[in-house]
């Protein structure tokens, strides 16, 4: 946690037997009211990513399709009946932001490859793990109409007036896992959750080493 105080949770959660969504870009802060992100109905298609530095392109981090979701306040978070993991990743972090406290926030369920709506799942770029080198780029994706290239972080295509149907979400769904493929990269969609350390605490590995084990780093939402 940093010196402030407040605790970066981990949203969306893509580790567990299906992703989560939780609460970026939910609550308008400047304005004092809830954004539409807390309203989206299945076969709703999110792309979590950013843009790379110095250039417009959206490189894409997540995908995240809406299965089902569920309100939830922050002051009664343990009513979600979450497991645990989910209620120390998501829930508890978000308690220690300044004012909030008093916030509601709508938990969505991901689509998973073994249960999908209208054949979409929810998945993460990714490569195998025993390829060289080790790391790699994120996929660029190029999708006219449903990403602004020249806007940091705001959502855009959840108001009323820019509602898609199932099979317009479902086409754009499509067009993003051909580029995902097209970059050499394939989906992961079944995540093993990480082990949970203490506060503070660092695992040791075999060499010696202090090895902390944490859910991979994301932008700030």
């Amino acid at each position: 946690m940093p010196s402030s105080g407040y605790a970066q949770n981990t949203d969306p959660l893509v580790f567990g037997p299906r992703f989560r969504y939780s609460n970026c870009k939910q609550f308008d802060r400047h304005r004092g009211h809830p954004t539409g992100m807390q309203d989206l109905t299945p076969g709703s298609v999110i792309l979590f990513g950013s843009k790379q530095p110095g250039r417009t392109a959206f490189a894409l981090d997540t995908v995240f399709v809406v299965a089902n979701s569920q309100p939830y306040a922050l002051r009664d978070g343990d009513s979600l009946g979450a497991e645990p993991f989910v209620q120390r990743t998501v829930v508890a972090p978000l308690r220690t932001g300044p004012g909030w406290e008093h916030l509601a926030f709508t938990l969505f369920d991901g689509a998973t490859h073994v249960d999908p709506v209208a054949g979409m799942f929810s998945f993460v770029p990714c490569m195998s793990v025993d390829r060289e080198p080790f790391r790699f780029a994120r996929p660029v994706i190029d999708l006219p109409g449903f990403i602004n290239p020249k806007s940091q972080q705001s959502p855009s295509g959840y108001t009323e007036r820019h509602r898609v149907t199932l099979q317009t979400a479902s086409d754009a769904w499509r067009a993003v896992v051909a580029q995902v493929f097209a970059s050499g990269c394939v989906l992961g969609h079944s995540l093993t959750e990480p082990e949970l350390l203490a506060p503070g605490a660092a695992k040791t590995a075999d060499d010696g080493e202090a090895a902390a084990r944490n859910p991979r780093q994301r932008r700030t939402c």
